[in-house]
């Protein structure tokens, strides 16, 4: 989800700045720098969503009443937030293989 979220957003940006649209007509050498964009912007929106996501978890329970988390605290939301962006950029890495490989279209195959 991230990655294809900043893939969506760095194609809108390519169209608003003149800059990133004058990098992606250079050729290959430009799209593969709007790709290393795309790749930094989907860690930079994975440690964003798991901070997110383990700072609200601590505050909910279950339906029994139970506590979704047992031991809140920094140690969870590091945790939490090394995970999320560590299968996140295990995901890249793997659409990306599958490009490659030609057999789908990467991260966009696994989706939906």
């Amino acid at each position: 989800m991230p990655y294809i979220s900043a893939s969506i957003v760095m194609q809108l940006a390519v169209h608003i700045f003149p800059a990133l649209k004058a990098m992606q007509k250079e050729g290959e050498s430009g799209r593969r720098k709007i790709t290393q964009y795309s790749r930094i912007g989907a860690v930079l929106r994975a440690v964003v969503q798991g901070g997110s996501l383990a700072l609200a978890l601590p505050g909910q329970v279950s339906p029994s009443g139970a506590p979704v988390v047992y031991a809140p605290g920094m140690g969870f939301v590091l945790t939490a937030v090394v995970a999320l962006t560590a299968g996140t950029m295990f995901l890249m890495g793997v659409g990306e293989q599958v490009t490659e490989r030609g057999s789908g279209n990467g991260v966009s195959s696994s989706c939906c």
